[in-house]
């Protein structure tokens, strides 16, 4: 099985007789391009998809919990693992857009040096928002960004968290401070 936007390869990851997981390669600089499946030698018909630089997403886990890393824990963010001012939190996202020279496609991220977004990225804590101290690629990982952000002074209790670069917005993910 492989699969082309227009005539680039998508790196794959995972492949079933009813899923494939690929990467949408760096290379693509296109609003618009023809998706193709080739399964046994035999291409499908082509889809026409729209791409856009920027759909924004934080990871969750199956509960719908976030994926964001405590630096200050090493744990989990969680209603039992509350964050607290100054804390600096790893965020693990999809869809931030370009990056500044950015590794071939289907290849970890080189841990030797950041691979930084192209444009600024705010994270927003309910109402009150914050500038990432960093945003680019994940070292060690194929096409996942990470966002590291120190939480600002926040009233105790449950807020949403959320990232906004490029004129789009990620989802919203729940998050609690101490109080």
């Amino acid at each position: 099985t492989r699969a082309y936007f227009d005539l680039v390869s998508a790196p794959l990851y995972f492949v079933s007789s009813g899923q494939i997981n690929l990467q949408v390669p760096f290379e693509l600089n296109v609003q618009q391009t023809h998706f193709t499946i080739v399964r046994n030698g035999s291409a499908g018909i082509p889809v026409i998809l729209n791409l856009s630089p920027y759909a924004p997403g934080i990871f969750t886990g199956g509960d719908g919990s976030p994926i964001i890393v405590n630096y200050r824990t090493a744990g989990l963010i969680s209603a039992t693992q509350p964050v607290k001012t100054g804390d600096v939190l790893i965020l693990y996202a999809t869809g931030l857009g370009p990056i500044s020279n950015p590794p071939a496609s289907g290849s970890p991220t080189p841990s030797d040096k950041l691979y930084s977004l192209a444009v600024p990225l705010t994270v927003a804590f309910g109402n009150t928002t914050a500038t990432a101290d960093f945003a680019g690629l994940a070292p060690g990982f194929i096409g996942v960004y990470q966002v590291n952000v120190t939480v600002p002074v926040l009233p105790p209790g449950q807020t949403t968290l959320q990232l906004r670069v490029g004129g789009a917005s990620s989802n919203s993910v729940p998050m609690y401070v101490a109080q």
